[in-house]
């Protein structure tokens, strides 16, 4: 989804009253919760990929991944004063390393529920974790060095192949 020319124009001349917010969703199976943070100082309910949710104040900042001709996207994300009980969460998801922490972030007008750019969804890994914070790398799936194919075409599945 392009940016929408009043996104647009919030981030090029940043006009008095309209600050932008974004939400930050992290999940796993391990979580007891999915949690939906935002950087703003106030809660705001908006669209994700998981529906409309919440999304609550706590102190984080976001490293946006550049573009690149590598392709693969790098996300920095660091979370702040994060408390012991996301600090457990965390650390439990990480102890199962086939499965990825999935990280959400969209960006919202003030007055608007509908994220206003396309939501960037990575795993996160290269974690620091204290009772304190949480710092990350969150990546993409690298598509240019993706194996092809990458499954295994046998003639039991693909009667095709059958000569």
């Amino acid at each position: 989804m392009p940016l929408t020319p009043r996104m647009e124009r919030m981030w090029a001349s940043a006009p008095v009253g309209e600050v932008g917010r974004t939400g930050l969703s992290l999940t796993h199976s391990r979580f007891s919760r999915d949690w939906h943070l935002t950087s703003s100082p106030t809660a705001f309910d908006g669209e994700t990929s998981f529906g409309v949710v919440t999304f609550q104040p706590h102190p984080f900042e976001v490293e946006r991944p550049e573009l690149s001709a590598a392709g693969k996207a790098d996300l920095k994300l660091s979370l702040f004063n994060s408390g012991a009980e996301f600090s457990s969460e965390i650390l439990a998801a990480a102890s199962l390393p086939d499965e990825a922490i999935r990280v959400e972030v969209n960006d919202y007008l003030p007055d608007d529920q509908q994220s206003q750019i396309e939501a960037i969804i990575l795993s996160l890994g290269k974690l620091a974790v204290t009772t304190q914070s949480c710092t990350g790398t969150a990546t993409s799936v690298d598509f240019l060095n993706l194996p092809y194919p990458r499954g295994v075409y046998r003639s039991s599945l693909f009667r095709g192949l059958v000569r």
